[in-house]
């Protein structure tokens, strides 16, 4: 039994460390495209991310909906791609 306990937390802290590397190179790969969402995010709506930043903090500072400017959120919500993909391509 007693030679079976170091194998046992050797194992585990191989799984530990396999755990580990593989959740920093996830964050490290999503890093990358996340920059890439948010500037097609915020011309799909038709406004910077310093517009869009000022609007998320009047939102929740405000305890309401500042979406006064967004020109495509109805295209957006109605599912009407083909509007958005040209009004996108306009700008």
């Amino acid at each position: 039994m007693k030679q079976n306990a170091p194998n046992i937390k050797i194992v585990s802290l191989r799984i530990c460390i396999t755990v580990v590397i593989l959740t920093v190179l996830s964050v490290l790969l999503f890093s990358f495209s996340v920059d890439k969402f948010y500037e097609d995010l915020f011309s799909q709506l038709g406004i910077e991310k310093t517009e869009a930043d000022k609007k998320i903090t009047n939102s929740i500072l405000g305890g309401y909906l500042d979406a006064y400017g967004l020109k495509n959120v109805k295209q957006i919500a109605l599912g009407n791609r083909a509007v958005v993909a040209s009004r996108t391509m306009d700008n």
